[in-house]
């Protein structure tokens, strides 16, 4: 009987350690199914926040609550679970649904407006004040020597109206 005992405490004890193990097993295995889970549900945000709703004008899929923003959030995780990467995920999507869906799209022959136009606006402004200060001094120079410069004639009459300004000044005076 004591020899039962001894072998059933034993057969306890070995349980015991095998469940501890498991245990342990268990819970690295959870772990680390948790920690890619998190880093999938990380790239499923920022990829739905890249890619625009088919429908909506402009709306992320993770904004939208269109019945095609649904199905392609649903599409983007299984792309993801199937071991996608980002690239791979947003090329997918543009092919199926061109590079409007892109938030981000390539710079590509069809593209270039888009890209280079705001640039270009710029430019042309620049440019164009530029032009503008440009006119509006030159002018400006341009009538200070107008005023600056008497011909003769001018200065001879503007002498002789100073000279009668001065006499009529003179009497005024002299009458008071």
């Amino acid at each position: 009987m004591n020899l039962h005992c001894c072998n059933t405490h034993r057969l306890q004890q070995a349980l015991i350690a095998l469940s501890l193990m498991m245990c342990g097993m268990i819970q690295q295995a959870l772990a680390a199914e948790l920690s890619s889970d998190v880093l999938m549900e990380k790239r499923f945000a920022d990829l739905s926040e890249q890619l625009r709703c088919p429908k909506c004008q402009n709306q992320s899929l993770a904004d939208s609550d269109a019945i095609i923003s649904r199905d392609l959030r649903r599409q983007l995780r299984e792309l993801l679970q199937q071991g996608y990467s980002n690239a791979e995920v947003k090329q997918y999507m543009a092919a199926r649904y061109g590079n409007f869906i892109l938030y981000d799209p390539p710079v590509e022959r069809a593209t270039l407006v888009l890209w280079f136009a705001p640039l270009l606006l710029i430019l042309l402004g620049a440019v164009i004040l530029y032009r503008i200060s440009r006119s509006h001094h030159r002018t400006s120079q341009t009538e200070h020597t107008k005023v600056d410069t008497l011909n003769q004639a001018e200065a001879k009459r503007l002498a002789n109206l100073l000279v009668s300004q001065d006499s009529k000044v003179i009497q005024v005076t002299d009458d008071a």
